[in-house]
Formats: C-alpha cells, sequence, structure tokens
C-alpha cells in the first residue's frame, strides 16, 4: 500500500501525492475547487452511470462478471484537468470466469457524459472520442473488435489516446504500459492513484514512492478541453471470459496544489504507525504526525483524527476537531468515538486491516482552505492474544488432591446410584483423575494409571442423576514432575445428566469448552488463577504480595526487613495517592489528592498523566514524588513537579507536602510526562521528564523537557551539572545532566560502576541506554534518533517502563544468588491495556552490562503474563526477599481501565535443594508429603539447623556472628520462627537452637 513517510516539505510531488488520496474514505462531498470524494457508494449522486454500471451493496460497480458487459461512470461535474490533478481509487476485481476478463480504466474526456464504449477486449473506452484512458487489463488479446491489439500481457496498465479522435484499445495507441505490477484480479483490494503535475501523467499501484508507469503529455495539447476541464470516470468491460469490477472508495483533487495563496495547511507527516503494513495490537494503536504548517503562517486550530476499515470501506473510529495540543499531534484510541460496526468497543478488531487517515485544520475560517488534505497510514491488527494449555500426565498418589470451597472447605458432592463428578483429563477421553460423589459426606477418589504422554488439560463436571451447584472451588495436586498444579473451577451449577466442560491453561485458569471440543478452546474465561504470571526459571517463584490499587506506577522500599507495625513498601498510584504497605500485605493511605485537577481523561489516551514516580530518602525517610500540576487550576496548563512528603509517625502517613521544583511552562501531555524520580550515588535527585509530545524540546537546552535533569534534595541546580552558568542567572539549561530524550520512563543506579541505567520509549522502537553526563541523546523525532547511545532497542517497541538492579548493596542482592548480581530487571508493560498475552510486553526481562557498559545478556525473559485480562507489568523494586512490580490494570471483572484491583506481585528466587540427600528435592518431598515443612520456608523441617546459620556444616560461634549481623540489619535470613518478621522471638528461637547444638 502507499507509504506517506518522509517527505521534505508538503510542496514536493511525494507529498501532494499523498495529500491527495484526499477522501477515498470520506463522504461525498465537493468544494469550490469541484474536488470530490466517495468513501463508498451507499450513495451514487454526482455520478451518470452508463451501461452495465451501477452500486452494489456500498461499492461502484462498473460491470458484473457476467459476458460482454460494458459499463462507465462519470462524475457529473468536469474537473479542471490541465493544471494537475491527482485521482485516488482503492479497487477490487473479483468473481472470474474463464480465466477472468477483460478489465477497466480511468478515463479523462470531453465528449459526453454518457459516452460509453465497446465490450470485450474494449474495456468499455474504445470507440470514445477526445480521450485519455489508463487501463488495467486483466485480459491477453492479440485480435479482437478493436483490431490487432497486441497486449503485452495478461496484466498490465497501459495509458491509451487518439488525441480528439475516437480512442483505441490496440497497443500501437499506448503511450506508456507496463507489466511489472500487482496481480489486478487477485481479489484483493488495490489502491490505484493517477497523478497528473508539470506535463507528467503518472500511475501509481499499492504505493505513491514508485509510478508502474509515467509519461509526457500535454493534456491541452492532446485534448480539446473546456476551459481545461473535463469529465472523469471509469469504463470496464467483459467478453466470453468475466469477472466483476469493483471501485470500492474514490477520490479527485484538482490540481495537486493551489498556484498562489491562500494555501491549504501542509498535509499532516504521519509517523506513527511509522509506515504501511505495521501489525499492531487491536487495544493499543498510537497515532502521530509531526507539526503542524501552513504557508500563510495560519494558526493550528485543531486535528480530525479517523480509521476505517479497508473491507468493507468504513468509518469504524474518529476524534473529530481535537483541540488540545497534545492530541493535535498524538492520540489514542481512547480518545475518540468507536462507531458503526465497532460501536460500543474500547478496541479494535483482531486481525483486520485498517486506514488511518490525519488532516490539519488552520485557524483562517476559509472553507476553501482552511483544511488539508488527509494524509493516510494502513496497518493491521494482530490475532487473538495466544494461550497455552495446562499439560499432565499422571496425578501423584500420595500426596493426592486437596479441592476446596471459597473458605478453605473441602469440596464434597453429593452421592447416589449415578453420583456427580469432576473428572480431569484430555478432550479425546484420557483420564488421570476422578472424583465423585459417595456418602454425602465424603468423595470417591480414583487415580487412573500415568498416561502414556502428556495432554492438554480439560475439567468435565457432570451432573450425575440429581445435579449438582458448586461454589467457585480449587483444585490442587502434584503432576508426574512433582511439581503442584491447582485448577480454579467457577462456581457452576450443572443439571442432572448434563455436563460442564472446561480447558485448563498453564496456569490454572479455566475456559468455557464443549462436549465436541478435543483441543483446547481459550476464548471464553470461566475463572481466573490466582497469579496471572508464569516464569520459566524453575528457581524463580511468584505470589500475590497486595491487591486493591488503582493504576499502581512506582514503588519505592521502605528501608529494610519486615518490622511489625512498620511500613514495609510505597506504592503510588496514577491518579495522586501514595499508598503505605505493610510486610503482610496490607496497606492504608500515606497521601492523596496530591493532584490539583482531576486525572480521569481517556485511557488509554489523555488519561494517562499524574503522579509518576517515587523514591524514598534514606536518612530522613522522607519521599520525593514527580507529578503534573495545573497551573493555577487552568487544565489547560499542566506542568511538572517535583515534591518533597514528610512524615511524622514512622512514615505511616504524609504530615507535609513541600514543592521542590516547579517547572511552569513547559506542557505536559498523556505519557510523555515526567517520570522517573531517583537518589544517586552521590546523594542527588535525578528527575526524567519527557518531551511533552513536542520534540523540539528534547534538544533545546532551554527547555526542561526531554532531559534528565539533576539538583540538590531542596530543588537548586547542581553547581557541578555540566552546563552549569549561575552568571546568566539559573534556567533549565543549569540543571541539565542528560538530553535529547524522547520519553525516558525508568530508571535505576547501578553501584558498582555508578551507572545511571534508563528505559526510553520511542515512536516503534524502544532504548535502553546509560546516561552519561553531559551527553546528548538526539531525539529528533526519528526512529533512526533512538540509535543514539542505547546499549539495546526494542524494534518493534515494547514499551519498557521501570527496571531494577539486583546488586549485593541492596538487600543483600534480594536473595537471589552471584549469577544475577548486578543485572538489570526491565519491566516490559507492552500496548496498552491490551487483553491476554502479548509478543510484544507484558513481562520482566533481565539484560546483563559489563563493566565496559556493553550488553552481554538479554534481554532474557524472566516472568511473563499468561492470564486472560488486562494485566500488565509497570512498577517494579529490589526488595529484601525479591523483586516487587505491579500489574497496572485490575486484571479481570473491570468495567474500565481505571478500576482499582491491581497487585504488587514478589518474585523470589527459591533454588531446588536436597537437604535431606535423598535424591529429591526438598519441594518434592514436602509435595509428595514425605517431608514435613510447617513453617512454609520450602525446607523440609527435618532439615533445618538454625543454629547452623553460616550454613558451614558446623555449629560455632560464626554462626553466632553472622546471625547477629543479620538479626540487626533486618535481613530476611533472621526470621528464624518464619513469622515474617525480624523480632526478639527470632533471636530467642536462635539462641535456644545454638545452646541445643541444632
Amino acid at each position: 500500500m502507499h507509504r506517506c513517510g518522509g517527505w521534505a516539505s508538503g510542496r514536493s510531488v511525494l507529498a501532494r501525492l499523498c495529500a491527495s488520496l484526499a477522501a477515498m474514505v470520506g463522504a461525498a462531498a465537493s468544494t469550490a475547487r469541484g474536488d470530490f470524494s466517495y468513501a463508498n457508494f451507499a450513495s451514487t449522486s454526482g455520478l451518470t452511470l452508463v451501461g452495465s454500471a451501477g452500486p452494489d451493496q456500498n461499492v461502484l460497480r462498473i460491470n458484473p462478471s457476467a459476458q460482454f458487459q460494458s459499463g462507465a461512470a462519470w462524475h457529473q461535474a468536469k474537473q479542471s484537468v490541465a493544471d494537475g490533478f491527482v485521482s485516488s481509487f482503492t479497487f477490487r476485481v473479483s468473481a472470474l470466469t474463464g480465466g477472468g476478463a477483460d478489465g477497466f480504466a480511468f478515463v479523462i474526456q470531453n465528449s459526453s457524459v454518457t459516452s460509453l464504449g465497446g465490450n470485450g477486449c474494449r474495456n468499455g473506452y474504445d470507440g470514445i472520442a477526445n480521450s485519455i484512458a489508463v487501463e488495467f487489463d486483466t485480459w491477453l488479446s492479440s485480435s479482437c473488435e478493436a483490431g490487432n491489439v497486441n497486449d503485452p500481457s495478461d496484466n498490465h496498465v497501459s495509458i491509451h489516446t487518439r488525441g480528439t479522435a475516437a480512442n483505441s484499445a490496440a497497443e500501437q495507441y499506448s503511450i506508456g504500459a507496463s507489466s511489472a505490477i500487482p496481480n489486478l484480479s487477485d481479489g484483493g483490494v488495490h489502491l490505484a492513484v493517477i497523478h497528473y503535475e508539470n506535463g507528467v501523467l503518472s500511475v501509481f499501484i499499492d504505493n505513491v514512492t514508485s509510478p508502474v508507469v509515467s509519461v509526457a503529455i500535454d493534456l491541452s495539447a492532446t485534448l480539446s478541453l473546456d476551459a481545461g476541464r473535463a469529465w472523469v470516470g471509469f469504463t470496464g468491460a467483459t467478453g466470453g471470459s468475466t469477472e466483476h469490477h469493483d471501485v470500492l472508495a474514490w477520490s479527485f483533487d484538482e490540481g495537486s496544489g493551489s498556484s498562489g495563496p491562500p494555501y491549504r495547511p501542509d498535509p499532516p507527516v504521519i509517523t506513527e504507525p511509522v509506515s504501511d503494513g505495521k501489525v499492531l495490537s487491536a487495544a493499543d494503536v498510537h497515532m502521530e504526525t509531526g507539526p503542524f504548517h501552513d504557508q500563510d503562517g495560519d494558526g493550528h486550530r485543531c486535528t480530525d483524527w479517523e480509521i476505517w476499515t479497508v473491507s468493507p470501506s468504513a468509518r469504524v473510529w474518529h476524534a473529530t476537531c481535537q483541540t488540545d495540543e497534545a492530541l493535535k499531534v498524538h492520540i489514542h484510541l481512547g480518545d475518540g468515538v468507536f462507531e458503526g460496526s465497532h460501536a460500543g468497543q474500547t478496541s479494535l478488531k483482531n486481525s483486520t486491516s485498517y486506514s488511518l487517515r490525519v488532516r490539519f485544520r488552520d485557524a483562517s475560517n476559509d472553507p476553501a482552505t482552511e483544511y488539508s488534505h488527509w494524509s493516510y497510514r494502513s496497518f493491521s491488527t494482530g490475532g487473538v492474544s495466544q494461550l497455552f494449555g495446562m499439560q499432565l500426565q499422571d496425578v501423584l498418589f500420595p500426596p493426592g488432591v486437596d479441592w476446596t470451597g471459597p473458605s478453605g472447605e473441602p469440596v464434597i458432592l453429593p452421592g447416589g446410584a449415578s453420583p456427580p463428578s469432576l473428572t480431569i483429563g484430555s478432550g479425546t477421553g484420557l483420564t488421570a483423575l476422578r472424583i465423585a460423589g459417595a456418602d454425602g459426606s465424603s468423595n470417591a477418589v480414583s487415580d487412573f494409571a500415568a498416561l502414556g504422554a502428556h495432554v492438554l488439560v480439560r475439567a468435565v463436571v457432570a451432573g450425575g442423576s440429581t445435579g449438582v451447584m458448586l461454589a467457585a472451588s480449587e483444585l490442587s495436586f502434584v503432576n508426574e514432575d512433582c511439581v503442584r498444579e491447582t485448577i480454579y473451577l467457577p462456581a457452576v451449577t450443572v443439571p442432572a445428566n448434563l455436563s460442564r466442560y472446561y480447558w485448563v491453561s498453564t496456569n490454572g485458569s479455566t475456559y468455557v469448552g464443549a462436549a465436541n471440543q478435543t483441543t483446547p478452546v481459550f476464548d471464553q474465561l470461566a475463572r481466573g488463577s490466582a497469579v496471572p504470571w508464569g516464569t520459566f526459571d524453575p528457581d524463580l517463584e511468584i505470589d500475590r504480595f497486595a491487591t486493591g490499587f488503582q493504576l499502581p506506577v512506582s514503588i519505592a522500599m521502605a528501608g529494610g526487613a519486615p518490622i511489625p507495625g512498620r511500613p514495609y513498601l510505597y506504592v503510588a498510584e496514577l491518579y495522586g495517592s501514595i499508598r503505605t504497605v505493610m510486610a503482610d500485605g496490607t496497606w492504608s493511605t500515606y497521601a492523596s489528592g496530591l493532584l490539583n485537577f482531576n486525572p480521569t481523561g481517556q485511557f488509554p489516551g489523555s488519561g494517562e498523566m499524574g503522579l509518576a514516580s517515587i523514591c524514598r530518602e534514606p536518612v530522613t525517610g522522607d519521599l520525593f514524588a514527580t507529578l503534573i500540576y495545573a497551573n493555577n487550576g487552568d487544565t489547560g496548563q499542566l506542568y511538572p513537579r517535583v515534591v518533597r512528603l514528610t512524615s511524622t509517625d514512622g512514615g505511616m502517613t504524609a504530615s507535609q507536602i513541600t514543592s521542590v521544583l516547579s517547572m511552569p511552562g513547559e506542557n505536559m501531555s498523556a505519557s510523555h510526562q515526567i517520570s522517573s524520580i531517583s537518589i544517586g550515588p552521590d546523594g542527588k535527585l535525578y528527575v526524567h521528564v519527557g518531551d511533552g509530545f513536542n520534540t523540539g524540546t528534547a534538544l533545546n537546552l532551554n527547555s526542561f523537557r526531554g532531559k534528565i535533569l539533576r539538583m540538590e534534595l531542596s530543588g537548586a541546580a547542581c553547581s557541578d551539572n555540566p552546563l552549569y552558568n549561575a552568571g546568566n542567572g539559573i534556567s533549565a539549561t543549569d540543571y541539565v545532566f542528560s538530553y535529547g530524550h524522547r520519553n525516558p520512563f525508568g530508571g535505576a543506579w547501578r553501584l558498582s560502576d555508578g551507572r545511571h541505567f534508563v528505559v526510553e520509549n520511542g515512536p516503534s522502537v524502544d532504548r535502553f541506554l546509560a546516561a552519561a553526563r553531559g551527553t546528548s541523546y538526539g531525539w529528533n523525532g526519528s526512529d533512526a534518533s533512538m540509535a543514539t547511545g542505547a546499549i539495546y532497542l526494542w524494534n518493534p517497541a515494547h514499551a519498557p517502563v521501570t527496571l531494577a538492579v539486583i546488586q549485593p548493596q541492596v538487600f543483600g542482592a534480594s536473595g537471589f544468588p552471584a549469577l544475577w548480581h548486578d543485572s538489570l530487571i526491565i519491566t516490559e508493560s507492552g500496548p496498552t491495556w491490551a487483553q491476554g498475552p502479548q509478543a510484544n510486553g507484558k513481562r520482566l526481562v533481565r539484560m546483563r552490562v559489563n563493566a565496559a557498559g556493553a550488553l552481554t545478556e538479554g534481554p532474557t525473559t524472566l516472568v511473563e503474563y499468561n492470564g486472560s485480562g488486562r494485566g500488565s507489568a509497570v512498577a517494579i523494586a529490589a526488595g529484601p526477599d525479591g523483586l516487587y512490580f505491579s500489574d497496572l490494570y485490575k486484571d479481570v471483572d473491570y468495567s474500565s481501565p481505571i478500576d482499582p484491583g491491581s497487585s504488587i506481585f514478589r518474585v523470589r528466587h527459591r533454588p531446588a535443594a536436597d537437604c535431606n540427600a535423598n535424591g529429591t528435592d526438598d519441594r518434592c518431598d514436602i509435595n509428595l508429603g514425605t517431608s514435613v515443612d510447617e513453617d512454609g520456608d520450602g525446607v523440609p523441617d527435618e532439615c533445618e539447623c538454625v543454629a547452623d546459620f553460616d550454613g558451614s556444616g558446623f555449629i560455632d560461634t560464626d554462626d553466632f556472628d553472622a546471625f547477629v549481623v543479620a538479626f540487626e540489619a533486618g535481613a530476611a535470613g533472621a526470621d528464624v520462627n518464619g513469622s515474617g518478621f525480624v523480632d526478639t522471638d527470632d533471636y530467642d528461637a536462635f539462641v535456644v537452637a545454638y545452646e541445643a547444638g541444632c
């Protein structure tokens, strides 16, 4: 399809071509200049239809697939053609019989508005006087009614004219032809552009970068025109072989542009999607243009955005006359309105072809020139998110199964001659486990022999002769690999003699199935898993630590091991609250109402702004936060700010909020706002600020936007900053640490080498870099500029958001072994509010960068979303016992993207061990029931000799000294009694064990 990016000026030939793909998908209309456009042909008003031509289900059918037809369609108003024009149309040739024939043509003629030529090889234009025809020929003719035609091939474009004489389909009257073209009769939708300018007539098919044929011709000298004007339209014909010749949409632009003022605005340069044909998430289409330009100097009043389906050609989403400064050049689906076949939806449809079109409107109030021509970008959406089924070969006995209800009580099925049952097996009838009612107080459990191979798991609840009603329940068992699996069954009522079928995904979620299905179908969620995240590393475990948050975007640890009654971590929510979270996952409010405006907007879209990041100052325990504020309450003036929050009750609540630095005049917009805040090894504040969707700010040293700033905790510019110069007054320049950034969401410090690592979102590619003092990272609006200084580029984009470093200096590397030390863990959020797993995001990945700053590993996927909801990894922090990350959205049972109900998950390193030397993983011993683990620490109780604290195999004073160090530091390892807290009970327990010799 057409490719309209990258022209230097709106007055260039390519720009004017792209601009004049005008309104192939716009409503039929006319302007003072005579331009017209048809989005489709539900109405053929303004056309004269001749012969077999007529509308058919919203398309213009020049002739049907019937023998010996000819038809024509002419626009009733003559168009100005002598001084240049662009005619754009989409067409389809289909329903072929006998190989398909003969073809159709775009014709300019000044003979009659009812003109029609012959059928067959004459393509409906042969015989029309005073005409020029661009034929799209689909049949190889040597001789026919038109004489010795001598076609070059059975698939060619040819331009024919005999001046004012009757035109002919014979190739001797062709002034230019080509067979190096797409297959015209493949049944697909093709784009054609006929462009005439400066005495050159060019024909483009499916792109506008290279014409398939160009000829020099003076239309005024060749044809007898009516003051430079003529009728324009289409002809077509069939012979003994047939095909439909359909035009789906058509626009005509008189002149490629006016020769003098007043001028239209230059057409938008679409920068995102970055090129035609991109496959995008149905839930998250980022639409962006370059800046507005008008040769008259008129201001930018607003922008019209539209998305159309390609087949049928119909508008399904629009955002008309967007006046917000950000939405004029960048918009999301949430900022517009779905309509037509997409009415009521919140995303596009999967596996569907679409066209984006955009136009600018200036402030001139001149109806003839205030609108630019439309610019177009084609794209398609990806398929339904892929889920994978749980695989099972055997259920191990012991330990057998646990089937429990909502409060942990056993599920007991009714008895009877033919009792209700639950069967775990395959869709082809293989059975691994069956639980049936027995005497009304217990179940009969049947353990079947191991299956010959792994099967994809299906659960069947049968009503038996009585029927059964069950609350939501969980079936837990150990599989053949000693891994404990849990299946999350929904509440269900099954009438007598009927069954309900559920497919099971890898994380235990269940999906509605049917009796006749033999392979999994993951279309309709029945009940989701407690943890919709999985890992490919057997040494990692994931649990849900806390829940109930609204858009959690940042996590800051409170400083040490869990202590009863003291904060464990803080969570910042996008819409202006900070929560204090305790070690048991309960939480309260630290501060709320931090925004002085209502941030709620469309999401994805304009609602993606507010409170972005927090960090904790280790000496005072104060929190620093970055956010957006409305200047004097004016939501049209949203600027970045850094604030400090102080507590007088041990960090439970904020007692005072102080502005550290405000940046008036630095307009912010959705997502490209102020973001990461951290305290560097030098004790200074480092603050990331996005470009606010104004590309020019990133390299402008007089703007805070598009920068990483460095300042004192007081908010003052550091006097040793690379561009600091107090002699000319303190300005944005004095704060600059690095510049040339687009949207530097996340940052983290590696203490071993003092590097500040950054993840940054680009238009179509994202980058990972180490920000260096005084360095420009080159962002100038192009994807190419994102490569500047990059350690790694995500292409296509995965939306990396935040990162954490696993390092011994912070919580002893969070319980991870030496192999992990100094590695960086990055959250990839993927498409905004997208459903299910995503190829481009929704995961945690590991990067390793050596001391020289070179990438040595990554991105390696550690944790990946495997649910069917909306969860998406965003915030991340390294804690005393693992990594903590947020999933941003409420995962299931949501009504909107901003519903409370998001969670914080914990990832811990729990490697395999065999402490009792029986040749079996300790966790397998516990799962099988051959070992007891009453304290739940994953180590069989018979193996735990807590007095051997340093693991040397001996109990000596080194163990006592090591315990005291860990206890005073509040390290998780000092939690001897497994209570989740480090307190005097642990000290006492260790002393007892030490004195007892174990």
